[in-house]
Parts: C-alpha cells; sequence; structure tokens
C-alpha cells in the first residue's frame, strides 16, 4: 500500500535526464557500505546510485565500485541474496577496495545531490526540462553570452546550438560535466535556476577530445593525448584492463588500440593476469567455506558426506553448486584425515 515507489528509481527524471548511458549493465557494489551493514548486524542492500552507468566512486568511502562477480553457467537458483557472491557463497563485503581519484568522487556528490533533490521535490522533475535556460544563463554570466567560447568550455559543440532550440534531454555524463565546470548542482541545470556561476576548469585542451553527438563516445585526436590521460589514471592504479579502460575513458576500444597499441597489448595481457588470479582466490575462497561448514558437521557428531555439506551451505547461503564440491570434499578428506570413512 506504498505510493512513493516511484522515488526508489530513477523515473521522477525521465522529463530531464535521457535514458540514454544512464542505467550501468553491470551489477556494482560498495565492499565498504556492505562492511557497514554487517558491522550494525543490518540486511545488506543494494544502492540505488550504484544502478547509475556514470557512478564509478563511493561517495561515503571514496573508493571504486565493485562489480559483482557473473555465474557464466546457467544455474537455477532458488534466491540470491544482496552481497552474497553467486559463485561460491561469500560475502561481497571481503572484497578488496580500490580508491578512487577526485574527479569521480566529485562526479558522484553531483548525482548524489540530483538524487536528494528529486526526492525532497519530486514534483519539479515531473515534467519540466529547461537545460536550455540554464545554458543562454551560463554563457551570459561566464562568457558575456558568447556560445561559442560555451562550447569550447565544455567540449562539445552541439550542446549550446542544439540545445537552445530543444526540449530534448541531455545524457547524465553530460551534465554532470556542465554542472562542475560551472560550479553549480544538476538540477539547477535540469531546471534552468540562475544560481551563481563560476568557472572551475580553464580547459586548454579543449581541441584535444572530441564527443561525437551521435553516441557520445569521446575520440582522441591525438596520441600524446590519450597517453598522457592513461599514464595519469595508470599512476593511480585505476587501469585493471582493456574493456574497463575504455568505459572509465569513455572512448572506443578502436580508438585505444589506434592511437595507445602498446597500451592496448598491456591491459589485455594485465586483464587475462588479473582474471587468472581471481579464479585461484575465488577457488580457494569457495574451499575455505566448504571447509568451515565440513568442520562444523564434524563438530555436531554428523558425517560430513558431500551431499551433507552441499545442503548446509545452500541452507545458510542460498548457493549450491554441487559439481566443483567434489574437489572440494575429496581435498577437505585428506586435511582432516580422513580416509575411507574412517578418521
Amino acid at each position: 500500500m506504498r505510493n512513493d515507489l516511484a522515488l526508489r528509481t530513477l523515473l521522477p527524471l525521465r522529463a530531464c535526464v535521457s535514458f540514454l548511458k544512464l542505467l550501468s549493465r553491470h551489477e556494482r557494489f560498495c565492499p565498504s557500505c556492505y562492511r557497514d551493514n554487517e558491522s550494525v548486524d543490518r540486511p545488506k542492500y543494494n544502492r540505488l546510485l550504484w544502478a547509475i552507468q556514470y557512478v564509478e566512486a563511493c561517495p561515503l568511502h571514496n573508493v571504486l565500485l565493485e562489480t559483482v562477480p557473473k555465474v557464466h553457467k546457467r544455474q537455477a537458483y532458488t534466491f540470491w541474496l544482496p552481497g552474497v557472491s553467486r559463485i561460491d557463497g561469500t560475502s561481497l563485503s571481503n572484497k578488496k577496495t580500490r580508491k578512487a581519484n577526485q574527479w569521480q568522487i566529485r562526479s558522484a556528490h553531483l548525482i548524489v545531490e540530483l538524487l536528494d533533490d528529486m526526492h525532497r521535490c519530486p514534483e519539479k522533475f515531473s515534467d519540466l526540462n529547461r537545460t536550455s535556460e540554464f545554458i543562454r544563463h551560463a554563457a551570459n554570466t561566464l562568457f558575456d553570452g558568447n556560445l561559442a567560447r560555451l562550447e569550447k568550455y565544455f567540449d562539445n559543440k552541439n550542446i549550446p546550438k542544439n540545445h537552445c532550440n530543444s526540449r530534448s534531454p541531455l545524457s547524465l555524463p553530460l551534465l554532470v560535466k556542465m554542472a562542475e565546470r560551472c560550479g553549480c548542482k544538476i538540477s539547477d541545470v535540469v531546471l534552468g535556476n540562475n544560481p551563481k556561476l563560476r568557472r572551475t576548469l580553464e580547459n586548454a585542451n579543449a581541441g584535444a577530445v572530441v564527443i561525437h553527438r551521435r553516441s557520445g563516445v569521446r575520440s582522441f585526436k591525438t596520441s600524446d593525448a590519450l597517453l598522457a590521460e592513461l599514464e595519469k589514471l595508470d599512476k593511480l592504479g585505476l587501469l585493471i584492463n582493456l574493456s574497463q579502460t575504455c568505459r572509465l575513458l569513455d572512448v572506443n576500444v578502436s580508438c585505444l588500440q589506434l592511437l595507445a597499441p602498446a597500451f592496448a597489448t598491456m591491459l589485455v595481457q594485465r586483464g587475462r593476469d588479473l582474471r587468472r588470479t581471481e579464479k585461484l582466490a575465488r577457488q580457494e575462497r569457495g574451499f575455505n567455506e566448504y571447509w568451515k561448514y565440513f568442520q562444523e558437521l564434524l563438530a555436531e557428531g554428523i558425517k560430513p558426506t558431500r551431499s551433507k555439506v552441499a545442503d548446509r551451505i545452500f541452507q545458510r547461503t542460498g548457493v549450491k553448486r554441487s559439481f566443483v564440491y567434489s574437489k572440494f570434499h575429496t581435498r577437505a578428506l585428506r586435511l582432516a584425515g580422513i580416509v575411507d570413512g574412517k578418521t
């Protein structure tokens, strides 16, 4: 009997934020948020902020969001719980965190402010899109009405000219950039407010990056500009593999492979090494989970057969992967010193 369920979604923003590149294709989470839930004995739950594609960091803990590991083979799960790995049933709060950079944190804060404003006053966002009014205000305030200079400042020639005569909503990444570079909130941009603006960035390299009108994907004109961006992010430890790097820079794979082939090859190899390391770590975590319930049955005086251990794991976590338990069971028997069912 609740009538505010729409506020738990992004539906109130449908009139002023484009659906393009809005929701993430991958389920993501913040390990620190899950740990906070566990520390106060609260059930773990997923935040609305994690579903937004452009959000890469948790604004509370200043760490990067992690992707929920996928199960590559289809299995008939009875249920699954937020914060529990569907691969081995372990808690996702144990995932190692990685520090986010200042831009990722600032972007997350801007989007959080937008969600807060939407929650407090949903009626303001329901049927209005006044971005064109804000663009005129920004041009008058920052560049004495010169739209050409505003185009260069926003790194996008299509925003001011086309949107001044259109009511179509802009994508969230462009709205974040406009709010960041004007020193205001995203709600000021989409509602056409007239706040006090300031230039937060003197864009000296505006011509180094182009944003395509239809796809919204960036491309670098020179390899030097791309390499400088890659080296800066690599020093911060933010580059994991090729596909993640392309999403982080918002560029096509072909652009990165063409302008920085050596870097692209290195990222492909880094991704392979990371996947191999994560696979071994998952196997070890899975066995540790199996070994815990194996010992639990032993302590209760119950013969720890593979099926009984699997049932105990399913009872506690909702995950059952009998096809991998045979290897775990053999190893557990060896560790427990059990041969042919006898100690």
